[in-house]
């Protein structure tokens, strides 16, 4: 039967302002099919998207499926309610390697706001997706930091395109926590394809500008580098400092 679509792409089309009642008809008249399911998707975020949270709060325990733009959107429900539980959960949406899709962007602004995400997790998260590959994803994540620390765009558009070139010769300030970072960057993006270079880059002095952890994390996504690409242990690891 071709008419379910029909209904579904006539509804989808005006949701934003269609009542609640033909939608709830819909909804009962094709419960438990995958067209009804995404519905009550569609719907719970145009209605977080509009604030109509107590509506939302009556559909959303009816969501069978695992969408994470709507579960954000629920938590973010919570969190105007002052539910202290949400944070846990929202830290699992954001060391996750993806990219935060608009209810999780909306919860993380609001958590920042409110001083629950610090310099630390923010690097943690870039980090963590520049390893991924994960390039707009880890330049929209600087957003949550201080002012004083971001990355200008230029520069870490500059690694992406040539994370070899900009190591020869990196104008970075080391007491600056930003560069520090670009330079983590660039040495994890030119990993994928000069390890040996990087290591011997590394091992040469510019590690004594780093903590003992940062030390330790390049040292492993070396490690790992070379693992995933069998490059010789001594070619990436013959001046590793004992961790």
């Amino acid at each position: 039967m071709l008419w379910p679509y029909v209904e579904y792409w006539q509804l989808f089309l005006r949701l934003p302002a269609a009542r609640s009642e033909d939608v709830r008809d819909y909804l009962t008249r094709y419960s438990g099919s995958a067209l009804a399911e995404q519905l009550r998707t569609d719907w719970l975020k145009v209605l977080a998207k509009s604030g109509r949270w107590e509506l939302f709060q009556e559909e959303y325990p009816a969501l069978s499926g695992d969408d994470p733009d709507a579960t954000c959107y629920a938590l973010l429900a919570r969190r105007k309610r002052d539910d202290t539980s949400v944070l846990d959960q929202f830290k699992a949406f954001w060391s996750a390697p993806r990219d935060l899709p608009d209810g999780c962007l909306q919860l993380a602004r609001a958590v920042a706001k409110s001083g629950g995400l610090s310099s630390a997790e923010v690097w943690g998260r870039f980090r963590m997706l520049v390893d991924a590959g994960l390039m707009g994803a880890a330049k929209r994540s600087t957003e949550f930091l201080p002012r004083g620390e971001v990355i200008e765009s230029k520069r870490f558009s500059a690694v992406i395109r040539a994370p070899a070139r900009f190591l020869k010769s990196p104008q970075v300030d080391l007491a600056r926590v930003a560069d520090r970072e670009l330079l983590i960057a660039a040495m994890t993006l030119a990993a994928d394809t000069e390890p040996v270079a990087v290591a011997k880059l590394w091992s040469g002095g510019l590690s004594d500008a780093f903590s003992a952890d940062d030390v330790r994390y390049v040292w492993l996504m070396l490690a790992m580098n070379g693992a995933q690409r069998h490059v010789p242990k001594r070619s990436t690891g013959s001046a590793r400092p004992e961790c």
